[in-house]
């Protein structure tokens, strides 16, 4: 599967050329071997909430950034950390798998000011 999802983002990426693409995975069977991506997108930005209650990063990944925790995840506790992909098939145990780093196209964003 993971090979499969970096092929699927490399050619959607496209080097920033944008192009819209599909990958799909076998259907279920009998609800033990189902192929999951836990992920709601493949390239996300996890969500830490800090002891005084504000949210370091995207406050809407704030569960799934702890469920990758609880899954294994040692995150760098940034304001940009990208989220791995937490991957299930075939009736097994969910599994994380970090994005390459060549895969993950970001803007660069600046304040006008």
């Amino acid at each position: 599967m993971y090979n499969y999802i970096c092929n699927h983002i490399k050619y959607a990426t496209n080097k920033g050329n944008l192009r819209s693409a599909i990958t799909i995975f076998p259907q279920r069977t009998d609800g033990k071997h189902d192929f999951r991506v836990w992920n709601t997108q493949l390239i996300r930005y996890a969500g830490y909430k800090q002891p005084d209650g504000q949210i370091l990063g995207d406050p809407a990944n704030v569960e799934f950034t702890e469920i990758c925790i609880q899954q294994g995840w040692k995150p760098p506790k940034g304001r940009f950390d990208v989220l791995p992909l937490l991957l299930q098939s075939n009736g097994n145990d969910p599994e994380l798998f970090e994005i390459p780093q060549d895969l993950i196209l970001e803007v660069q964003i600046t304040h006008p000011k």
